[in-house]
């Protein structure tokens, strides 16, 4: 039974984090005490001290290092909040523009139908249509070209 114990033991789950730091000294004292007394020691897989072995003896100690930059989970919440912040104001400075040119036109359906074939990039057709005061049926029609200018027959 204490075997089985041992074994779950040394196979659970639980993830360690080694520094460089740490990384450099159980290498150093492999190389000087023994490979396997020292995976027994700190509790390690045989291939992964091997790997740090391999990494310190090619590269040095800049080898042991963490091959991807940590970032700080308070510095990744505040750096989406910020970009979150700055689409919203985006979004706010397109509503102003669109909004500052209907005020310099006329409130006429083609001088509408121009600014949102204008602003048609840069957003949607819903949101354009609410910011013009048009029903979204308006976007999506195109006058035909030989009828310009002539009433339809009913």
């Amino acid at each position: 039974m204490r075997l089985v114990h041992y074994i779950q033991k040394i196979t659970s789950k639980v993830r360690r984090n080694f520094t460089p730091e740490d990384r450099y000294s159980i290498v150093q004292e492999s190389l000087r005490n023994g490979h396997s007394e020292i995976c027994r020691k700190y509790n390690l897989f045989p291939s992964l001290l091997r790997k740090w072995r391999q990494k310190y003896l090619s590269k040095g100690k800049e080898g042991l290092r963490d091959s991807y930059p940590r970032i700080d989970p308070k510095l990744r919440t505040l750096e989406e909040e910020n970009g979150r912040l700055k689409r919203i104001v985006a979004k706010q400075a397109l509503e102003l523009e669109v909004k500052s040119e209907l005020l310099k036109n006329t409130h006429r359906t083609p001088e509408k139908l121009a600014l949102m074939t204008q602003y048609q990039q840069t957003t949607s057709r819903t949101q354009l249509c609410q910011w013009l005061d048009l029903p979204r049926s308006v976007s999506y029609y195109t006058p035909e070209q030989g009828c310009q200018g002539q009433n339809p027959v009913r």
